[in-house]
């Protein structure tokens, strides 16, 4: 069963397998979880599952994932519709850093 929202997450890196994010809750690695954000006033939300799991260097830096989004074809076209949006925005500001580029 998915649990429907995380705490205060930030995803660092993103990609069509997955992410790397920091959470301030504890997930489990293997469980499944789902992600709600907005980007440019458009909702999304992805269910992944915890591949990876590793704490920070102090307890203020949290804890750090590795997930695997669990989406099918429509999902699919959505995340490389962000991804896609992502890139060009990166192109057109050239000081656009991706990392730490959510809070949700």
């Amino acid at each position: 069963m998915l649990r429907p929202r995380l705490g205060a997450t930030t995803i660092l890196d993103i990609g069509m397998g997955g992410a790397r994010m920091n959470c301030s809750e504890s997930l489990n690695v293997g469980e499944s979880y789902q992600i709600k954000f907005t980007h440019e006033n458009q909702k999304f939300s992805f269910d992944f599952r915890v591949a990876w799991k590793k704490e920070g260097k102090t307890k203020a830096a949290g804890l750090f994932y590795g997930v695997v989004f669990l989406i099918g074809k429509r999902k699919e076209e959505s995340l490389k519709a962000l991804i896609d949006s992502l890139r060009q925005e990166r192109d057109h500001r050239s000081g656009l850093d991706l990392k730490n580029y959510w809070s949700s």
